[in-house]
This record gives structure tokens, C-alpha cells and sequence, in this order.
């Protein structure tokens, strides 16, 4: 039975006179939760009031009379749901949800193979900035401070998604742990204990193009415009995005480390300060996607899009969320493929901003938030 906001969203498609296309979704348990033994919707408000009331009768406590129980949407709501926005939009969405490090993801896809990779595009800026982190002594407290300028690159990197700033920071990591292959290296472990088991970091590289040497130029960074991995060409899955999002502030990387990459993916998103930018990065809203779906909830995200070029099969537009309720932690993926590739890479010549906001904002009618 689908739950009253659920049947809302429903209603709301219908009224728009949306078609239900097909489809594919998946329960994925391979590391089940004892907690969440089946593909079962999770219980209602009332049910587990119902369930506390007969534990306390027993002469048991209950285990909480204040918080609700964490839960995750039922595979059938999540695939109408994706099916939905899919047909508004005129393109392929993804949707996963995971609630606990080692328990069942929710992944729908509007078509084809939830397993079939993307490229990660800008959200290895936040497993970049970790691993820079970490390579710098970063534990349960701060370890050696940045140097201001690589400091500014951090913020630069995860509130403005500034891919001069990305190249700054992954040539610090190569100098930091002395070289390409070893800066590989830890991205890849970064991603890897972050729950992305698909990701696949590849050797790219390349020197750096003559739109960041005006910004690479004032900075201290030894040779900034050497051979650097382009960290963006790494491949995952919406399960690997998911899983990710929750570990980015789970507790599964350092304390210090969490609290830094945390507090700027929940900040207000700005324009990129890349020199050839001018603005023309993201022509929407700054907030699309979880900042406008999630807001009074402060979402920890980061968006990352690219694929105009034809290189890849696909323009793909993707979100990693973190999202802490009074109930727990979420990790939520969602991605938005258009029917055809925009003239530049910038979400905004898509429908990929209004399609996310669609998905997101049914998946916080499904959580009950």
C-alpha cells in the first residue's frame, strides 16, 4: 500500500496528465541490515507507535518514545516516483537511498541497468579534498594547516565547483604523496571506504590549459601547470554515489575531515571563480537539485555534470547527498540524462535543475521530512 504522500505525488502526475513509461529499480542486499531484513515498506508513524505502546505493556521499554525510527521508501515508490519525473522531464533519472553504512540502498531507474557507470565528474572534488586532508595529518583533530592558497582552493572547489582550483588541489595531493600513481592511489581508497565498490579511478592525465594560468599563476603551488589526473574521468554507479553521500558524514572518515568537507557542502552554492567562467557555469538557480528540495534541512551535497563534448555516451548531471535528520543519517544519489547533449556543460541548457528538484522533493514526501 502506498503511503498518503506518496498517493499525492501520484495524484499530482496524474493531474498533469503524465505518462508511466518503463522501467528498471532494484533492492540491493548483498550486505544486508538486520534491521531492514526485506524489501518490505518501511513501517508508518502510527505502526510504530502501535509496536512501542505493546513493548511498554509487556513491561519493556521501548527503545524511543521521541525520535521515529530511521526508514527508507519502498522500491515501488521509488520506481514510480523516478518513472514520473522521467516522463515529465523527457530524460533518464536515477534515484538511490541508503540509511545505514551497512544496510539495504533503494535504487530506481526510469530505464535501463541501475548498474551501467557514469563519470563522477565534479564530486571527486570532495574525495580529492579528503584524500588532501588525510595526506596532511588530518585525524580526529586538524593536522598541519593548508597554506592560505590551497586553503581558498579547498572552498573554491566544494562551493563553487572551480576546476582550476580541482587541478591546484590534485597537483598538491600528487606533491604531497610524491607523485601521479600514489595520488591515484588515494582517491581511489578514499572512494572505495566511502562505500563506492564500482568506482574505478583511471591514470588520465593532462597539463593545464591556458583558461586556469591566470588563476594558477598567483598561487604557491610548486609547477601547477605539470601533468595532473583528471580525477573527474573516474567511473561509479548510483549505488557507489549513494553510498558515498552517507559516508561523507557518517563518522567513516576523520572527525576533522568530516566537519571541514561537511560545513562547506552544506553552504550556499556560488558561481564557479574559474577565470573563463564569466558565470556561465550553472545558468539556473545556484540551489537546483538538494539545495532547493532539502532546504531547512541543510544538506551536504555536491553536483557534478559534463558529457557535452560527446566523449562520454551521455550529458549526465548527478547529486551525492548527505542529509542528517533527528532520525539519522541519509545517503541519497539521484542523476538526469536529457534527451539530447547541450551546446556547453551547464545543466541549466537542460531540464536536469527541474527534473532533480522533482525527484528529490518526492523523495523527502517518501521519508516523511
Amino acid at each position: 500500500m502506498l503511503r498518503a504522500s506518496t498517493i499525492a505525488v501520484l495524484g499530482a502526475a496524474a493531474a498533469l496528465g503524465i505518462v508511466v513509461g518503463g522501467g528498471a529499480y532494484a533492492l540491493v542486499g548483498d550486505d544486508r541490515d538486520p534491521m531492514h531484513p526485506t524489501a518490505s515498506p518501511p513501517e508508518s508513524n502510527a505502526t510504530r507507535s502501535t509496536a512501542a505502546a505493546a513493548t511498554s505493556q509487556a513491561g519493556q521499554a521501548p527503545e524511543s518514545t521521541a525520535t521515529p525510527a530511521l526508514t527508507l521508501p519502498s522500491s515501488a515508490d521509488l520506481r514510480s516516483l523516478a518513472k514520473q519525473v522521467a516522463a515529465k522531464s523527457r530524460g533518464r533519472v536515477q534515484v538511490a537511498v541508503i540509511a545505514r553504512r551497512r544496510g539495504h540502498i533503494v535504487v530506481a531507474s526510469s530505464s535501463g541497468s541501475a548498474s551501467t557507470p557514469f563519470r563522477i565528474w565534479s564530486v571527486s572534488k570532495v574525495a580529492t579534498t579528503i584524500a588532501l586532508l588525510e595526506a596532511h595529518g588530518w585525524n580526529r583533530r586538524p593536522g598541519r594547516a593548508l597554506r592560505a592558497d590551497v586553503d581558498a582552493a579547498v572552498r573554491s572547489a566544494l562551493v563553487r565547483s572551480s576546476d582550476c582550483a580541482q587541478r591546484q588541489l590534485v597537483v598538491e595531493l600528487q606533491e604531497a604523496l610524491g607523485g601521479i600513481e600514489p595520488a591515484r592511489k588515494a582517491v581511489q581508497q578514499v572512494l572505495r571506504r566511502g562505500g563506492a565498490r564500482h568506482a574505478r579511478v583511471l591514470d588520465r592525465v593532462s597539463a593545464a590549459g591556458s583558461g586556469c594560468r591566470p588563476l594558477l599563476e598567483r598561487t604557491r603551488t610548486p609547477d601547477p601547470y605539470r601533468m595532473a589526473l583528471q580525477l573527474g574521468t573516474a567511473e561509479w554507479t548510483i549505488t557507489d554515489a549513494a553510498r558515498f553521500g552517507l559516508a561523507i558524514g557518517d563518522g567513516t572518515f576523520p572527525a576533522s575531515v568530516t566537519r571541514r568537507v561537511t560545513g562547506l557542502l552544506s553552504r550556499e552554492k556560488e558561481h564557479s571563480d574559474d577565470p573563463f567562467a564569466h558565470g556561465l557555469d550553472v545558468t539556473s538557480r545556484l540551489d537546483w537539485g538538494a539545495g532547493q528540495a532539502f532546504r531547512g534541512l541543510s544538506p551536504a551535497y555536491k553536483s557534478g555534470w559534463g558529457g557535452s563534448s560527446g566523449e562520454t555516451p551521455t550529458f549526465v548531471t548527478e547529486q551525492a547527498i548527505h542529509l542528517r535528520t533527528p532520525s539519522g543519517d541519509y545517503g541519497i544519489a539521484v542523476t538526469f540524462e536529457p534527451p539530447a547533449r547541450p551546446a556547453r556543460d551547464d545543466p541549466g541548457l537542460t531540464r536536469a535543475p527541474a527534473a532533480l528538484y522533482q525527484l528529490l522533493r518526492g523523495v523527502r514526501q517518501l521519508l516523511e521530512l
